[in-house]
């Protein structure tokens, strides 16, 4: 997996707006990671100013690890952290997993795809495949690569309109998901005034 890191650093830290400045580029920079170049982990060791021995952690010294979701999903964290803390509490090599990731692209890619692909095919027919014209999105250098910058804003709905969507729910047969994601629909035909709208959510395993 050595290979696969773009940079493993020691860093000096004296204060805390050092960590913050740190962490905010390891979640915001968009070159941090190359896909072509299969560099998708990073590691590095934050250590205080006043450590004095290279060759021991102590308990105020930071490590950070940025994996690209690529390579690491949610799934994986605590398969992650299991094997890191087996690896410190002992002298012995960790077992060699029965499959690798590679076992599993080549099942993948012998696996018969073709009826899944004429439904997408059929269902993204036409689509025009373009940014939305968010009044508030920000790009780089007016070209459409995006900066990833952004922030969360988080709402609470009242109870007497989750009651109301409880009701049209039970009335038309639907989820909860499927009446946010046509509200978030709406939302961004408002912002947008586009018709054209396509939106991808997650869904794990």
């Amino acid at each position: 997996i050595l290979s696969h890191f773009i940079r493993s650093t020691i860093i000096t830290f004296y204060n805390e707006k050092d960590i913050e400045k740190i962490l905010y580029d390891e979640e915001t920079n968009p070159n941090l990671f190359d896909l072509n170049e299969g560099k998708v982990f990073r590691c590095h060791i934050l250590r205080r100013s006043t450590s004095t021995d290279e060759d021991v952690l102590l308990i105020s010294d930071i490590i950070i690890f940025s994996f690209h979701h690529i390579a690491f999903d949610g799934a994986s964290i605590d398969i992650f952290f299991e094997d890191l803390q087996k690896a410190y509490s002992t002298d012995k090599s960790l077992p060699c997993p029965l499959f690798d990731y590679i076992d599993y692209s080549i099942h993948e890619k012998d696996m018969k795809m073709d009826e899944a692909k004429d439904f997408w095919k059929e269902h993204l027919n036409g689509f025009s495949n373009t940014y939305l014209s968010l009044p508030y999105d920000r790009l780089l250098d007016n070209s459409n690569i995006r900066t990833g910058h952004g922030s969360t804003v988080n709402f609470e709905l009242s109870m007497d309109l989750v009651d109301q969507m409880l009701d049209y729910m039970a009335e038309c047969e639907t989820t909860l998901f499927q009446v946010g994601l046509a509200a978030f629909y709406t939302f961004l035909f408002k912002f947008t005034q586009q018709t054209d709208l396509c939106v991808l959510t997650v869904s794990a395993n």
